[in-house]
């Protein structure tokens, strides 16, 4: 990997792993400052908003511009949140952090990967989308996991501290996006408009001789069924112990999940052609089904069914991300995925209530209706076009 690439890698990893510093008790924390839940779900509510407006404009400027330059104001710009959620002490002084952490997450949505994938195929034409985004979920996951152990340990002895220290080391991620390498779109001739752009996307994903269609149905599915899992996996968590305390016991169960997540991403680098990776994703959801049939008569297994689960996932909503970027015209590519991302986020507010009536009902069950649904799209997800043989 040269240089460059790893650079890339490595602000991206970065930024994920201080995020995770504060992610398992952020609402904790406001609840403890004084903030209601009623005024926590405003917070979080106002931060969808402004991510759903200006996810779409920035992506575009993005991809006519520089692609560099939307991720470096991406880490600013949560070095701010974080800090001013440290230090504020009133809802107004939140809602004003959570604006800077909107832009952020807009300014890097389907930014980070178009970026990484151009500078990896400029490093090496040969290098193929799976294997560039296998390769980063590996060391994304596995550093985050690291990370959020690490926050536990950190909120434990200093609530407040940690934002701050949360908030230096973000402005260091900062610094170091400045030196990644130059894209400098505007000098490709891409002068559309965004509404032209966006014409462009709904031509190529409905052309008549197009694929496109296909993987982002696929995408907004598995995308979908992973933020499910992702939301209410400790309502899944079942299994109490009578050695470790509540608090211990998810820690742990969190940390697994990242871990599997990691190794998902290992199989798709180390998968030496698509007949070892349908086997692999085919054993995979075996296994899952197994253990949440198991885990409904002895509870103890539920941790293994959730990674298990979590494995495969993640492994689809990878393999579906490399196809849909593999197959979008450079161009477009940031603006198609924050599109994407802003529909599945449409989606997610109605189907969420949707899922944990769902998961009430049906509890462990629920996770079969995943795996049949994954097993039915592994013909999709592997494509006859895979160039790795």
């Amino acid at each position: 990997m040269s240089k460059s690439v790893s650079l890339v890698n490595g602000v991206g990893i970065s930024f994920g792993c201080v995020r995770i510093l504060i992610g398992a008790f952020s609402v904790v924390y406001l609840l403890d400052h004084g903030l209601t839940l009623t005024e926590i779900g405003w917070i979080k509510s106002f931060q969808a908003a402004v991510i759903v407006f200006v996810d779409i404009p920035l992506s575009h400027i993005s991809d006519k511009y520089s692609r560099k330059f939307s991720i470096t104001l991406s880490a600013f710009c949560a070095s701010i949140w974080l800090y001013l959620t440290g230090a504020s002490d009133h809802f107004y002084g939140f809602l004003v952090a959570e604006f800077f952490n909107a832009l952020s997450l807009g300014l890097m949505s389907g930014t980070f990967n178009s970026y990484l994938y151009d500078v990896s195929k400029n490093n090496d034409k040969n290098e193929i989308a799976e294997k560039i985004f296998s390769r980063y979920q590996k060391n994304h996951f596995f550093f985050m996991g690291i990370f959020s152990l690490v926050g536990a340990v950190l909120y434990s002895q200093n609530n407040i501290n940690v934002w701050y220290i949360s908030a230096a080391l973000m402005f260091l991620v900062f610094i170091s996006s400045l030196f990644l390498p130059k894209d400098n779109l505007n000098k490709s001739g891409n002068s559309a408009t965004l509404k032209e752009t966006l014409n462009n996307i709904m031509t190529s994903v409905f052309g008549k001789k197009s694929d496109t269609k296909n993987f982002i149905f696929i995408n907004i599915v598995f995308s979908m069924f992973l933020q499910i899992l992702i939301q209410y996996w400790q309502v899944m968590m079942t299994y109490s112990s009578e050695f470790l305390d509540k608090k211990i016991l998810l820690g742990v169960v969190f940390f697994a999940i990242l871990m599997s997540q990691s190794l998902a991403g290992l199989a798709i680098e180390r998968s030496k052609n698509k007949l070892v990776l349908k086997i692999t994703l085919s054993f995979s959801l075996l296994l899952s089904g197994s253990f949440s049939v198991i885990s409904m008569y002895y509870p103890i297994l539920t941790l293994p069914s959730l990674c298990s689960i979590f494995f495969t996932m993640s492994t689809f909503a990878s393999l579906s991300l490399s196809q849909l970027v593999e197959n979008t015209p450079r161009d477009i590519r940031s603006t198609l995925l924050s599109s994407l991302a802003v529909l599945s986020k449409i989606v997610m507010f109605i189907i969420m209530p949707i899922s944990a009536i769902l998961i009430n009902k049906l509890g462990v069950n629920f996770n079969l209706i995943l795996i049949l649904t994954m097993f039915f799209c592994i013909k999709y997800i592997i494509t006859p076009t895979d160039n790795r043989e």
